[in-house]
């Protein structure tokens, strides 16, 4: 099939056979390049003319003799020979300054092979490590450096050349270039093409590793690989990670390339090789770190004077229920649960500031630590409220016993909330009793005397203890079954 497309003759429709040029290709291009010592120190010119104009006044002469009509008709044709001699004296010799070897000329063009050479060969791939993927495409953050694999093999035996040498020895230098998507052709070369773009138009870029070159492309530094022989035959693999960083988010076209030098002794003859191939994840989008939504210094500052200035109307309120404990009134509404109360209201409140989570213990010790303690709260409130409802439950009990004698209405809710207590005095009674002077808490008539019930502190407890237990249960098994952990919540682009 690429015979046939070949035999069609449509010029710019593929520039090799197999490259990754082609449609659908995956296989390398390789560029050569010439330097012919022997022409270069031998008697021809380098990139000087034989003499003369191209006006025709070859000889240099002085004259002032008028030129017949004759003689302005051959100008021209003299002109096109005088040319061409030269062009046959003269090779086109250009400096190319390069990584490996600063002082190669080169003589002539860089030939594009139509086909690598069987044991030339590259390819790499993406990072492994610390890439994310977004809408199906590979992205990696800027300002990072991440490690391209990369994997080579370089033959002598199928180059030109006897043995590999650069200006530090048997050398290979390797790189990952990355061009805008909406560049063309992404080869070795974007560094040489955005050079000479940029002398032309009398621009100096100050780069730091990782900025655009010329607005078009991105390359890592050069790796270099010491080859063990530099004469040695047959395929030679390497492996090596490339670093490479970009600082600027973007999407890219990623290849690979590396760049080789050999040399013939006998034929002075030196070559250049450039060999690319696209990356197999082609697409390569580099976006700026995520912006972490946090709260504000600020913020953090103003919320600790309001938890401060909480926590100290708390200890105050403390300091005074613990103070007057031993009055009367304090007495009857037992002390030492309002100090439980008040203690448990300090803990939640300094706990809060582990809302703002900055570790996995953070997460894991705020709903413990702020949560039992309101528990205690809560539990505190219901067990005063079922203590006032035991004091105060015989009197209610001969008026309700009085309001049903005479047909009154009994409210739904007040016989919910009776049963209620009633079952909260059978759950303090375990272990204990309530003491009841003046009769039980039956029927009565005021006529009998007084009637008086009295809960102990540790019958409060045991109620106080059971609508704690339940949240101290469920802390216990979520930090044993199911510990939380801080977590970043991305937006759809991860940015």
């Amino acid at each position: 099939l690429v015979d046939i497309v070949e035999g069609l003759g449509i010029p710019g429709t593929s520039h090799t056979v197999s490259g990754y040029d082609t449609e659908g290709g995956d296989e390398p291009i390789c560029w050569r390049g010439r330097s012919d010592l022997a022409a270069l120190t031998g008697g021809a010119s380098i990139g000087t003319d034989g003499g003369g104009d191209d006006n025709g006044n070859g000889d240099g002469g002085g004259g002032s003799e008028v030129p017949s009509r004759k003689q302005r008709q051959l100008r021209p044709q003299r002109t096109e020979q005088r040319q061409r001699q030269r062009s046959m004296n003269t090779i086109q010799a250009t400096p190319w300054d390069n990584k490996l070897y600063k002082s190669f000329i080169l003589t002539g063009e860089v030939d594009l092979l139509p086909q690598c050479p069987r044991g030339l060969y590259i390819e790499g791939d993406v990072p492994t490590s610390d890439v994310e993927i977004v809408r199906d495409d590979v992205m990696l953050r800027t300002g990072e450096f991440h490690d391209y694999n990369v994997r080579l093999s370089i033959d002598v035996d199928v180059m030109g050349g006897d043995y590999v040498f650069s200006d530090e020895g048997p050398r290979i230098a390797v790189q990952i270039i990355l061009c805008q998507v909406d560049q063309g052709l992404c080869t070795p070369f974007v560094h040489e093409h955005a050079n000479d773009r940029l002398k032309v138009s009398n621009i100096t870029e100050n780069l730091a590793t990782g900025d655009r070159h010329g607005n078009t492309h991105v390359h890592s530094p050069a790796v270099f690989i010491t080859l063990p022989d530099p004469s040695a035959g047959g395929p030679q693999v390497f492996d090596v990670a490339v670093p490479t960083r970009v600082n600027d988010p973007g999407s890219f076209f990623a290849i690979t390339a590396y760049q080789v030098f050999t040399a013939d002794g006998e034929s002075m003859q030196q070559y250049r090789y450039d060999v690319s191939n696209a990356l197999n994840t082609r697409l390569v989008t580099y976006q700026d770190p995520a912006q972490i939504l946090s709260v504000t210094k600020t913020m953090q500052i103003v919320v600790a004077v309001l938890i401060g200035l909480s926590v100290a109307v708390l200890a105050y309120i403390l300091f005074q229920t613990i103070k007057y404990r031993k009055t009367r009134v304090m007495q009857l509404s037992q002390a030492p649960f309002l100090v439980m109360s008040r203690i448990a209201a300090i803990a939640a409140t300094l706990c809060t500031f582990l809302f703002n989570p900055k570790t996995d213990m953070y997460c894991r010790l705020r709903d413990p630590l702020v949560l039992i303690p309101l528990q205690i709260i809560y539990a505190v409130m219901i067990g005063r409220l079922w203590r006032i409802s035991v004091v105060i439950s015989p009197l209610l009990t001969i008026a309700i016993d009085k309001d049903k004698d005479n047909n009154g209405p009994r409210h739904w809710s007040s016989m919910i909330c009776r049963k209620f207590f009633s079952g909260l005095t059978k759950v303090s009674q375990i272990g204990d009793k309530i003491s009841c002077r003046g009769g039980s808490a039956k029927r009565h008539s005021l006529s009998k005397g007084p009637l008086r019930s009295k809960v102990t502190n540790f019958q409060l407890g045991k109620v106080v203890l059971l609508f704690t237990i339940p949240q101290i249960v469920i802390q216990i098994l979520a930090l044993l079954l199911q510990p939380s952990q801080l977590a970043v919540t991305y937006n759809n682009d991860l940015s």
